[in-house]
């Protein structure tokens, strides 16, 4: 997924009208694959939300829910780029600061010789930094998550007593 969003931020002026059609219909090939992954994540959220071991869902809810958001900041954003109304020059500034995708951050993520903490985020993190807007991290925040408690509760028994 992160290797086709930055396929597609750097070949968006291909989409613009004067690009040329092999170019196109492999960024629109790219842009379904995308959202189909986009899709897939959706329905795993979905999936977890109806598991029956709640306290899986407990667990994984938050992260789905941030990565749930995530892509479907990213969609909104190549859904702009598919508009085409931008200049051809968007590939010169159509990258978050350091991705991924920047000098020596990947091969320093492989090496090992790293501490996890140097690659705040993870992969919601990430993903959001191959957006290219530079400000306040409030502005990238999901919505609060749905108040549906994934907990059942049930009445105090005598049998809680002696546990």
């Amino acid at each position: 997924m992160m290797h086709d969003f930055h396929w597609l931020t750097t070949h968006a002026s291909s989409i613009l009208p004067r690009g040329s059609r092999p170019e196109t219909s492999e960024w629109r090939r790219r842009l379904r694959r995308f959202s189909w992954w986009a899709g897939r994540t959706r329905r795993l959220a979905r999936r977890v939300a109806c598991a029956p071991n709640r306290e899986l869902h407990s667990e994984l809810r938050p992260y789905l829910w941030d990565l749930c958001a995530v892509l479907a900041l990213l969609q909104a954003f190549l859904r702009w780029l598919e508009l085409g109304k931008f200049p051809p020059s968007i590939a010169t500034y159509a990258q978050g600061s350091y991705t991924w995708f920047s000098k020596g951050w990947r091969e320093a993520f492989e090496s090992g010789a790293q501490e996890p903490w140097v690659f705040r985020g993870g992969l919601s993190a990430d993903l959001r930094r191959l957006l290219p807007v530079e400000c306040s991290g409030d502005a990238l925040r999901p919505h609060c998550m749905p108040t549906g408690l994934p907990l059942t509760v049930r009445p105090y028994t005598p049998a809680d007593e002696e546990a």
